[in-house]
């Protein structure tokens, strides 16, 4: 993430070779970014808050995207990244009856 002209990286995990696992969660104005290797063990690596997003935070912006993105770092590398499945789903906070849930105070 970018964050006053400078890039931050909010968590780096060592994984093994294999399968690996991705989620980014919204709650709010909160981002909880996970991963895995094992589906029953989940592993948070971080929480950012989303308000970095907003307009008044970065100038002209119009919403975040989500995707699936590899990089050497810089470097040539002979690694790969082969992305098989992405899935969002959306979840309906409507349904909690409780806007507070979801931390919107403006209701």
């Amino acid at each position: 993430m970018r964050r006053g002209g400078t890039d931050e990286i909010p968590a780096e995990a060592a994984l093994g070779v294999g399968r690996t696992y991705l989620a980014a969660e919204a709650v709010g104005q909160d981002y909880t970014l996970r991963c895995t290797q094992d589906p029953a063990r989940w592993r948070t690596l971080a929480t950012v808050d989303g308000r970095i997003l907003s307009p008044a935070a970065v100038g002209d912006f119009t919403g975040g995207y989500l995707g699936m993105y590899a990089s050497g770092n810089g470097r040539a590398s002979a690694n790969f990244a082969d992305f098989d499945w992405f899935e969002y789903s959306g979840r309906d906070y409507a349904a909690w009856g409780d806007d507070t849930a979801r931390g919107d105070d403006t209701a």
